[in-house]
Formats: C-alpha cells, structure tokens, sequence
C-alpha cells in the first residue's frame, strides 16, 4: 500500500456508505482558515495591570508584553554542545512584562502575575528556574499575585523595593 492509496478503514466505511474525509478537505485553503487574530496580545487580567503599570513608569520607561526570555537573555557558547539545551530552556517562555529605558531600551526589570496556574508544580519548577535566571544574571524579576483590581501605589511599592 502506497501513502496515497486508500486503507482498509476507508473500504469499510464506504462499504457502510459512510465517507470519510478526504485529507485534502481537511487541509486549510487560505490563511484564514488556518489562523485567526487574537482580539488582544495580553488578557484582560493583564491588561488590567498594565493600565496601572503605565501610571507607575509613566514615559521614563517602555513597557513591553510578553517578552520571550530568548530576547531578554543570550546562551552563553561555553560547551557547544549544550548550547541548543540551553536555548530550548528559553525560547518559549516569556515573562509578563519586561519594563526597559526609554533611550536604549536596556531592560530594567521584568514582571510575573502570577495566578492560580503557579502553583502547579510543573509551574513551580519552571517559576523557580525563571527566578534563578534573572537572579543570576542581575536583573529584577517582581512577582505579583494575580488580582481583580491593582493600585498604582502598591505596584510603586513592589517595584521600588526590588531595587532596594
């Protein structure tokens, strides 16, 4: 049997007088078949913090969402053989938002909500390697517990005491 000749499943559905798809009826036709555009790059819970957040930095800072930990942190070339290891553990975490300067959008510090999924214990391991990289590396990683509603002062205060 070739990869394009039909199976037995198909011979004894059609035998039934059922039909099955065709993989070229389940293949895409246009771009929009295959995707859709997401109504917003952050969730509302998210969102809601960032319209604070903005109110803390005011226009000395950038704001970014959801920044990968790839374009934050480089892979050090010590053993070659590692390096894609190494690279994995961060192309496809992100953290929340990554706060930079203005003029050179050097990061400054990095922020987490973190919500009732954090408590899983695969989130656990990968919040405390998260933690241990920006720790080592000198740059402030502020965690704050996921919430209804955020105060700017109290975000002031978290964010100041992580440079104290």
């Amino acid at each position: 049997m070739t990869a394009n000749s039909p199976g037995c499943l198909y011979w004894i559905l059609s035998l039934l007088g059922i039909e099955s798809p065709s993989r070229e009826s389940q293949i895409p036709k246009t771009i929009a078949d295959a995707f859709a555009l997401e109504p917003s790059l952050v969730t509302e819970n998210e969102f809601r913090f960032y319209t604070q957040l903005q109110v803390v930095v005011g226009k000395r800072f950038t704001i970014f969402a959801k920044v990968r930990l790839a374009d934050i942190f480089s892979v050090n070339p010590i053993n070659p053989s590692l390096d894609q290891a190494h690279f994995n553990r961060i192309s496809s975490r992100h953290v929340d938002f990554l706060i930079c300067e203005n003029e050179t959008l050097r990061p400054r510090f990095a922020i987490e909500l973190d919500d009732r999924s954090h408590r899983q214990s695969k989130r656990i391991q990968r919040d405390g390697f998260v933690n241990e990289l920006f720790s080592g590396l000198g740059l402030p990683l502020i965690r704050i517990p996921a919430a209804m509603k955020y105060q700017p002062e109290a975000i002031r205060d978290r964010v100041l005491s992580a440079f104290r």
